[in-house]
């Protein structure tokens, strides 16, 4: 979440920039360009707007696919249940010990850590679907 505002921001920092960079107009003639291999003023200019352009593009990107992946972890949260979400969020998320989470919850070390173990293995069917089934799980009908 925290990553997504960042982008966010960094998203309307390069639409004001992109909205300060002045654009400008060459003036093209029949006088030599002179050989330099510098960029005038102008490519200078237009080189920059397309790169914060891109900038902006891929950040739009990353933020879509920030809110898809939310959405989908809040479904998966949601389907596996409230108890195992919060023993995967305590956790995974919050870094509590199983030995605290188990205390919480009435269940012993070993308990605890078998149920996460399956919360977690949900979690990931949810998400993963045929490709998070254990090789023992699969049972293929001939």
């Amino acid at each position: 979440m925290d990553m997504r505002k960042g982008w966010i921001a960094e998203m309307n920092d390069t639409q004001r920039e992109l909205a300060s960079v002045p654009v400008a107009v060459s003036k093209y003639g029949d006088e030599p360009g002179g050989g330099s291999g510098e960029s005038s003023p102008t490519e200078r200019l237009a080189a920059r707007r397309m790169a914060l352009r891109q900038k902006y593009g891929m950040r739009q990107k990353d933020v879509a696919e920030i809110a898809r992946l939310e959405a989908l972890m809040h479904h998966a949260f949601e389907a596996i249940g409230e108890e195992d979400a919060r023993i995967l969020k305590s956790h995974y998320i919050s870094g509590a010990t199983w030995y605290d989470i188990g205390d919480e919850l009435g269940y012993s070390y070993q308990g605890i850590r078998k149920k996460g173990s399956r919360a977690l293995h949900a979690l990931a069917q949810y998400i993963f679907g045929f490709k998070a089934a254990r090789p023992q799980q699969i049972v293929l009908i001939a």
